[in-house]
Formats: structure tokens, sequence, C-alpha cells
């Protein structure tokens, strides 16, 4: 995941990503405006990142603990045409469509447990999409061989 530390304090812990997670998904502009400023030190600004934020980055991970998250996320109240808008914008910018893939699934077990998730149609459709385009390239290098 292009993990550049791991902090740990007792039961607190902080991954520390330089540039960007999964080797392509990047901190966006619009991450920036939404963070919220936290600290100002001589030669650092802390920021941290928005829920709607926080709620995109852990629908790329496999842990139980980030599903759980997720969940509470919601729970307190998400802007979810933020986090989709984001999901667009982060496919764009990486040219990594295969994503949408990895996200739906995630949202669809988070459904099973009993989330609501509002733009889960318009995350179907990037979807569908997705393979669609997939199936369309398949079938053209099979024509031509």
């Amino acid at each position: 995941m292009n993990l550049s530390q791991i902090l740990v304090r007792d039961d607190f812990r902080i991954d520390a990503f330089h540039q960007t997670v999964c080797k392509k998904f990047s901190l966006s502009e619009g991450m920036r405006k939404r963070a919220k400023k936290l600290l100002t030190l001589p030669h650092l600004d802390l920021y941290l990142c928005s829920n709607e934020d926080i709620f995109v980055f852990k629908t790329f991970t496999e842990r139980e603990g980030d599903l759980q998250d997720c969940i509470s996320l919601a729970q307190r109240g998400l802007d979810w045409n933020s986090i989709i808008d984001e999901i667009q914008a982060q496919i764009h910018h990486s040219g990594e469509d295969v994503w949408i893939t990895w996200i739906g699934e995630r949202l669809d077990i988070l459904m099973e447990k009993g989330l609501n998730i509002p733009i889960i149609d318009q995350i179907d459709k990037l979807r569908d999409t997705y393979f669609e385009e997939l199936e369309r390239t398949f079938a053209e290098k099979k024509k031509e061989v």
C-alpha cells in the first residue's frame, strides 16, 4: 500500500503514507479542501482528513476493523455526494478504473451488515461501465488473434 511509517502508541495507530496509497490513490485537491487544520507548529501544519475521505480510504482495505470504522463513520452522518465525487475524481486522476470494483465489493459487504449506502446505484453504474469496457477490450483483442 506504499506505507511509509506505522506509528503506534498504546491502542492508537497512525499509518503514514508518502504521496499515495495503493500506489496511485492520492490526497486530492478536494480532500485538501475538506481537511480541517488541527495544529500549527513552527515547521508543520497538521490536518485531519474529513470523515468522508477517511471512509473512502477505508474501502480500499480488507481489514475487518476498517469495515466497522466505515459503519461508525456512516452512523455519524456522511456527505455521500462528496464520497461519490471523490471516488470518480480518484478514478479519473489515477486512470485505475478497477478500483471501483474493490470499493463496490466493500460497499456490498457494508450493505450486508445493514448499512444504508445512498450512492450504491451510482457505484453499480460505475462498476457496470468498468466491466462493459473490459469485455469490449477483451472482445477486440480476441478478434485480433
